[in-house]
């Protein structure tokens, strides 16, 4: 199979988005015969490192990506706020990157050089995709993320971010392609169950719940085997416990009714503390037999923190 993968934000050594379309694409790229359409910006650092079998082609629409991005900086103060703004502002710049994508690639499409298309990036379930309606073979979108609202007890944090755009958030539906996007995508790939509610009530049929989240087993590779016997009732052997939190840290104040971090439970520091906190003072709390016992044979216990956010200035 051969397949054309869409993927704007594609950069090894950039952050969040951009690394997590980088690794999909090279992931995906072992199994069958990938061809990566991304923007010119990420040439120099995907060039340095080694993208396995991907073949890449670059696409540059910087006449107009480059001001819009100017432009969504200044109205967000920076780039560490207004995210809401950031999407909305890429919005043009966008439907020029898949317009470049098909001029470059039409003929190929049409001669039948490819099986699927497949936008990997964005992930933003707001930004359409023409390609969708211009593509002669199968596409596929995602997988797609976000669409959870803000709760009410968060106002003041919410223009503290520049979120402003979120009270009118749903006019996206009414964006030229929005509809097109999602009726004529062979697979809906959507991480979540709010991502998936937040799709057109008539295509949720093609959608199909895959969380984008995870870890490179090329970084994290240290494995150390444990015997767990029938039923995990007991833990094999003595020594510290070694448990690893991947994520935000962010911060779990109570606000009112609900908790941000409620809203988003696996993105929770609190819940690997909570949980080493358990196993250190309570055995017996896990189900476990011979509370003491399993008390002093985890002495040590050491909990590993890789992520970002305020909680690292508490």
């Amino acid at each position: 199979m051969r397949v054309l993968i869409l993927a704007d934000d594609c950069n090894p050594e950039w952050p969040s988005l951009p690394v997590v379309g980088y690794n999909a694409a090279r992931a995906i790229a072992q199994h069958v015969d990938v061809v990566l359409a991304t923007h010119v910006r990420n040439r120099e650092n995907i060039e340095k490192q080694n993208f396995g079998n991907v073949k890449v082609r670059y696409i540059d629409n910087e006449y107009i990506a480059r001001p819009l991005f100017k432009f969504a900086q200044l109205l967000r103060g920076g780039t560490e706020a207004g995210w809401t703004t950031a999407v909305a502002l890429s919005y043009p710049s966008y439907l020029a990157f898949e317009w470049e994508v098909w001029n470059a690639f039409k003929d190929e499409l049409r001669n039948g050089k490819f099986d699927l298309v497949h936008r990997l990036t964005p992930m933003s379930p707001t930004l359409p995709s023409p390609m969708a309606a211009w593509s002669p073979v199968p596409f596929v979108l995602g997988p797609l993320n976000g669409g959870l609202k803000w709760p009410a007890a968060f106002r003041q944090e919410l223009a503290r971010e520049r979120e402003w755009l979120t009270y009118v958030r749903d006019l996206y539906r009414m964006l030229p392609y929005q509809r097109s996007t999602y009726r004529r995508s062979a697979a809906l790939l959507a991480a979540f169950d709010h991502t998936i509610n937040d799709l057109p009530t008539l295509n949720q049929h093609n959608a199909i719940n895959f969380p984008e989240i995870g870890i490179d087993p090329e970084v994290f590779d240290q494995v150390v085997e444990r015997h767990i016997p029938a039923g995990g009732a007991e833990l094999a052997g003595p020594g510290p416990v070694d448990l690893g939190h991947v994520g935000r840290c962010r911060v779990g104040d109570q606000g009112g009714d609900q908790l941000w971090t409620d809203v988003v439970p696996g993105k929770r520091l609190e819940i690997d503390m909570d949980a080493g906190l358990r196993l250190e003072v309570g055995g017996e709390r896990r189900g476990l037999r011979g509370g003491q016992q399993h008390r002093d044979a985890l002495a040590g216990e050491r909990l590993g923190v890789v992520g970002e956010g305020r909680q690292r200035e508490g």
